[in-house]
């Protein structure tokens, strides 16, 4: 095909995907609510499950970026860059979480729980 087009269609699918993104975040924002009057789960296990969702509300729009640059990318037959930027981020994503959350190789001296959302955001 085109690259003109495929390059038109990630800008088109970038401002579409990113205002549908606005309602995933009011969502999250009501994590705590939903979980506690919704289902009856325990206040402080849902409190646990709103902070995780407002830390990970960080992360939207480096991953739709990079879900669509990735895309964008595979269509011009050009895998490198997506497969290296995506093995990188697993990587690191777990190096710090060994380190930040679980406190390895520092006799488990981690973070633990609070910290867990903010490695993958992070990364």
């Amino acid at each position: 095909g085109e690259p003109g087009f495929a390059g038109e269609w990630l800008q088109v699918s970038l401002v579409v995907v990113g205002f549908a993104s606005l309602f995933v975040a009011g969502a999250w924002v009501l994590t705590s609510d939903v979980l506690e009057n919704g289902f009856g789960v325990d206040k402080d296990l849902a409190r646990k499950a709103q902070y995780y969702s407002l830390v990970s509300i960080i992360a939207i729009p480096s991953r739709i970026i990079l879900s669509h640059l990735t895309q964008y990318y595979q269509a011009q037959q050009h895998s490198g860059p997506s497969v290296i930027s995506g093995l990188l981020a697993t990587i690191v994503n777990l190096v710090v979480s060994l380190i930040v959350v679980l406190g390895y190789p520092f006799n488990g001296q981690g973070e633990g729980w609070k910290a867990a959302p903010v490695i993958p955001v992070a990364s």
